[in-house]
Order: C-alpha cells, then sequence, then structure tokens
C-alpha cells in the first residue's frame, strides 16, 4: 500500500516537475496538495504489520510470498541480516505462501556445510507496536548437514495465515501471465 501511495506521489511531482508552467508553487499550495492527496487515500482502522526478519551467511538468498518475490534480494555473498516489510506482498486475508530460495555464493557451485539462512514471519496488530512487542508466527531453517547433499539449490517452502483490512485479489484475477505472451520481448 504504501509502495502505491510512494509511486503515485512520485509519479505525480514528476510529471508536474517537467510541465511546461513556470508558475512556482508555494507552501500554502503544497500543503493543500498533500492534503488532498492523503485524504484521497483510504485508511483502515486496522492495521496490521507482517514482516520478515532474514537473516543469512555463506549463501545467497531469494524469498517469494505468494509467489511474488521479495523487492531485496539477498544475493551478496556476505552475511546479511534484515527486517523487511511485506504487507504489500499480501493481496487479501487468509493463507499466504512462502519460498525461501537458498542458493551457493557466485564462487560456488554447491550450497556449503556453513550456510545458514534463518527467517522469522512476524506479526504486529498494528504498525506502530513497538518491536519488542512484535509475534514470531513462523521460522524457517536450513536443515542440519545440507552441505554433505552437495545441492545446486534448495527451497524452504511454509504457508501462513493473515489477516488484513483490504482486499486485492481481484487485481490479481485480471493479472497476464506474461511467460505465455508469444514474441513478448519484440512488442
Amino acid at each position: 500500500m504504501f509502495r502505491l501511495i510512494f509511486t503515485a506521489l512520485a509519479s505525480f511531482l514528476v510529471i508536474s516537475g517537467c510541465a511546461q508552467n513556470k508558475t512556482p508553487i508555494n507552501k500554502e499550495q503544497a500543503d493543500a496538495l498533500h492534503r488532498s492527496m492523503a485524504e484521497r487515500i483510504r485508511k483502515y482502522d486496522s492495521q496490521p504489520y507482517y514482516t520478515l526478519q532474514v537473516n543469512k551467511q555463506v549463501c545467497r538468498v531469494l524469498i517469494r510470498i505468494n509467489d511474488l518475490p521479495l523487492w531485496y534480494d539477498f544475493f551478496e555473498d556476505e552475511g546479511e541480516s534484515l527486517l523487511l516489510p511485506i504487507n504489500d506482498l499480501i493481496p487479501q486475508s487468509g493463507e499466504q505462501h512462502i519460498t525461501v530460495e537458498v542458493y551457493p555464493r557466485s564462487i560456488e557451485k554447491t550450497l556449503s556445510d556453513k550456510a545458514h539462512v534463518n527467517v522469522k514471519l512476524i506479526y504486529a496488530p498494528d504498525r506502530n507496536t513497538p518491536m519488542n512487542e512484535f509475534q514470531v508466527i513462523a521460522e524457517y531453517n536450513l536443515p542440519e548437514a545440507l552441505g554433505d547433499q552437495k545441492l545446486p539449490r534448495y527451497d524452504v517452502n511454509g504457508v501462513f495465515n493473515a489477516h488484513v483490512p483490504f482486499d486485492f485479489s481481484h487485481q490479481l484475477q485480471k493479472a497476464r501471465d506474461l511467460t505465455k505472451v508469444p514474441d513478448i520481448e519484440k512488442k
């Protein structure tokens, strides 16, 4: 939702910034425009917050929620640890799917026995909830002795239930699988 609002605001600013109108906008006009745009944004009484705490070392990681890749990939060879919101990948309340794809570092062909991935799915009843009140609702880890299997990739799959006040599923129903469009590269 935030990404959609931010994109709309940024698009508006770019379009209006490139316009030929040379009349400068003053602070009062800018504030009025901001208030007008803010009034058009639908607000919900409930604002649950879903996020992932991702920790990884000696591997690369790609995470998908409902088959949509997380906007941040963990494809650096170094260790990383980030807390990333995922509300924008949850189209509606109900069952959600998570896939954690684990790959070897760029200099390796198979996963190392030192590869470590820990992904915690975290819920907060409101986006302003203090972090010490966040609840871990699921946790995903690599199995022991994974390096002994000499795998080029390992997937961890899970399912969780989310309760959100919005329903954007109708937008996905209208979506088109672009892999099935012939010669899409030429269009």
